[in-house]
């Protein structure tokens, strides 16, 4: 972050070392003003330009279209999947998704995912009328993934669910 909180990593700490990097980024085609500001002040401070990332293809690189960030439909911000295979084992990372979309959901499974790193949903921001179809969707998606890949990790996901 290039104005991290104390929970964050500062982009000031490991510029140096990442000037050699290739650095593959969401573009700011449809994406949120805070979003642009976030690349614009990255790539500024890192001195070069970010690569897009959507549906790019690097050797054992995979980045997804955008997704929802959430749940389909809603005026929400998008984020990438990105996916790394290497001898016959892939990982997904899927940051965000927060297990809302089926579509979300269906595409790490087209990719036939060993590993996947998800972000479950805060589920602690819905009304209690909304919080039960939302947590019902949640468990769904949740063990359509489990059922599907050998391992699956959901991170942020309250313990009350």
């Amino acid at each position: 972050m290039y104005n991290p909180n104390p929970y964050q990593l500062g982009i000031d700490v490991i510029k140096d070392k990442i000037s050699s990097c290739r650095i593959w980024a969401k573009s700011t085609h449809n994406t949120q003003p805070t979003q642009q500001k976030r690349r614009e002040k990255i790539t500024e401070k890192i001195g070069k330009e970010l690569q897009n990332a959507e549906e790019l293809k690097d050797g054992p690189l995979s980045f997804s279209s955008p997704f929802p960030h959430g749940k389909q439909g809603e005026k929400t911000n998008n984020v990438i999947i990105s996916r790394i295979e290497e001898d016959g084992i892939s990982f997904v990372h899927a940051s965000d998704i927060q297990l809302l979309d089926a579509k979300t959901i269906e595409l790490i499974l087209d990719w036939k995912t060993d590993i996947v790193l998800a972000s479950g949903p805060p589920l602690y921001h819905y009304s209690s009328v909304s919080f039960q179809k939302q947590r019902e969707n949640v468990w769904q998606n949740a063990l359509n993934l489990s059922d599907n890949v050998n391992t699956l990790m959901i991170a942020d996901t309250p313990l009350f669910m």
